[in-house]
């Protein structure tokens, strides 16, 4: 609050070495200009050493993120795997079963909305108006909002059977025939699973509800592939899949107040007549069901992750290519290259959120050395655009041209090695990002740009022992 107590003329310390100046793939425009300023952490704890009494304790804030951040999950995974392999003529076999149980008990916080909070106040005494509970910029009012911290318990338990199998046929000494199948589930998110009741995006007229009853996505992938086999150390690969996802997690949709209450596992309706019965609150069910703002709760939009119903299909192809040039002379013979190219396709997808996240081409490749001891390796990995997230409109929402966020295709350069010690130790280095490459997203067309973040390269020294 600074020494006059107020908050607006408070002065904060700022970095001096700090200057903002970015490329934004030519497109700063007169960013570089505003000379905007980063406070200095490190100057203003001294500040706050020095002057605690010019500092105002932000209650209200850090009570509500105690409530709101809050996740409580329990996940058991019980697992039961066989694996069997054998060899008819030049056909190598195998076959796989796994057996899961997986039981979970998730907590979540119900939050009151504004709606409830008004109507409750509406009819509350003077004297329950006074206690400040129904007021949410208040500590005590945050602890009413958020069910004073208590959280109810959801408990759900499901079982999975995998199977695997799959087969090698090796034509020549140089080329094999694969093909395999597999299955998997991805399970769901515990942000999704056991979280707080709270408003998406800061708007009254929206609630996000946590699923404890969301089940795992479920697939089973179909493999077909050529290996060849380059003398004398390669291989040139290009191969095929199907992949099919039943029950595919999609986040942020809207649900219905039915739905809604089937995840939570209570009556909206009854817990708000609750909420008014706890607050002292007499009101009979017919001036209930006619008031205005009780109305006004049923236009209440209800959003969630879900899982889709049907069955979703994936198809890709991926070429290979990796050779240690080991027909080179002298010390080059520990060179070698290595590469690959992924297409990747959502055939039936029946919303655009269903393709959230999914990159339709992928690249990597790059060179190796190795040479005694000493191995070293250079790496670009190439990622097309792929959608983030969709904006849908809903009441008490405007209107935005942003509603499809693209994350834009993006080349990563690694770089990576060791030194073997002896034959249990090795130093190992890795550089991450090495060019700095950019994360840019952009909204509905490649041109409006609306996210520009460069990352820090990330270096790594470590020692790797094994016995």
């Amino acid at each position: 609050m600074g020494p006059e107590g107020l908050q607006m003329s408070a002065l904060f310390p700022f970095a001096d070495n700090y200057v903002f100046n970015m490329d934004l793939g030519g497109k700063s425009g007169n960013v570089n200009q505003q000379n905007w300023t980063v406070v200095d952490q490190n100057a203003l704890w001294s500040v706050y050493e020095e002057h605690p009494e010019w500092f105002l304790l932000n209650a209200t804030d850090n009570v509500l993120q105690k409530l709101v951040g809050r996740r409580d999950l329990t996940e058991n995974i019980d697992a039961l795997y066989a694996e069997a392999t054998t060899r008819v003529g030049k056909f190598q076999l195998n076959f796989g079963i796994r057996g899961e149980r997986t039981s979970t008990e998730a907590k979540f916080t119900r939050m009151l909305s504004k709606e409830e909070m008004a109507l409750a106040e509406k009819y509350a005494t003077p004297e329950e108006i006074a206690t400040g509970k129904f007021n949410t910029g208040t500590v005590e009012g945050v602890r009413f909002q958020y069910n004073y911290g208590n959280r109810d318990v959801r408990k759900e338990n499901y079982e999975n059977l995998f199977l695997s199998g799959g087969l090698k046929y090796d034509f020549t000494k140089n080329l094999r025939f694969q093909l395999s199948f597999s299955q998997a589930i991805l399970r769901p998110d515990y942000g999704n699973l056991s979280a707080t009741v709270n408003y998406p995006d800061y708007y009254p007229t929206s609630l996000w509800i946590p699923n404890p009853k969301l089940k795992p996505e479920k697939t089973t992938k179909f493999y077909a592939g050529f290996q060849w086999y380059l003398k004398p150390s390669g291989i040139f690969e290009i191969s095929a899949y199907r992949l099919d996802i039943k029950g595919l997690q999609i986040g942020n949709m809207q649900i219905s107040k039915e739905q809604a209450e089937a995840q939570l596992g209570y009556s909206l309706q009854d817990a708000m007549k609750g909420l008014l019965e706890e607050s002292e609150v007499v009101i009979d069910e017919e001036t209930l069901e006619s008031d205005e703002v009780y109305k006004s709760m049923r236009d209440m939009v209800y959003r969630s992750t879900i899982n889709a119903a049907g069955t979703r299909t994936v198809y890709g192809i991926t070429v290979r290519y990796d050779q240690q040039l080991t027909f080179l002379p002298g010390p080059l013979k520990g060179l070698g290259i290595f590469g690959s190219f992924t297409t990747a396709s959502l055939r039936n997808a029946e919303i655009d959120e269903e393709k959230i996240g999914r990159a339709s081409k992928s690249a990597n490749g790059g060179i190796k050395y190795r040479y005694g001891r000493f191995n070293i390796q250079l790496r670009g990995s190439w990622t097309d655009d792929a959608l983030r997230s969709i904006t849908r409109p809903y009441p008490g929402r405007k209107w935005t041209l942003n509603e499809y966020q693209y994350v834009k295709a993006r080349f990563v350069v690694d770089l990576s090695g060791g030194w073997k010690l002896n034959k249990n130790l090795e130093l190992v280095f890795s550089i991450r990002n090495l060019t700095q490459e950019p994360y840019i997203r952009y909204s509905n067309v490649p041109d409006r740009m609306n996210w520009y973040s460069v990352p820090d390269t990330i270096w790594n020294l470590s020692l790797r022992g094994k016995y």
